[in-house]
């Protein structure tokens, strides 16, 4: 009886030796410390409809907004996120004073 092995080839996308031999040894790199005083804040991704109500916009404009570039986004598994800083520096680019 022949049984099955549990390892699964890749269907030819690993890596050949040669390509191996391209990736740098980064064993023993300095890891960069942090600059003084510079706080590490975890990113604070909003929903789509978080934003909207930042912006007070509807839901449909923050959609066209970062399909068009405007304002940029991630997706998390499919899912659309958006930064809250970019949401911040957008109204801060597009904030006006005197009238148009």
């Amino acid at each position: 009886m022949k049984t099955r092995s549990p390892i699964r080839h890749c269907g030819g996308n690993a890596p050949t030796d040669a390509a191996r031999s391209n990736i740098p040894d980064i064993r023993g790199w300095p890891i960069p410390e942090p600059d003084e005083g510079a706080e590490v804040k975890p990113k604070s991704l909003l929903t789509v409809p978080q934003a909207a109500e930042k912006l007070a916009v509807s839901e449909r404009t923050v959609g066209r907004m970062y399909r068009s570039g405007e304002i940029p986004h991630v997706k998390v598994r499919g899912q659309v996120r958006i930064d809250a800083n970019d949401i911040d520096r957008y109204i801060e680019n597009h904030y006006y004073t005197e009238a148009v």
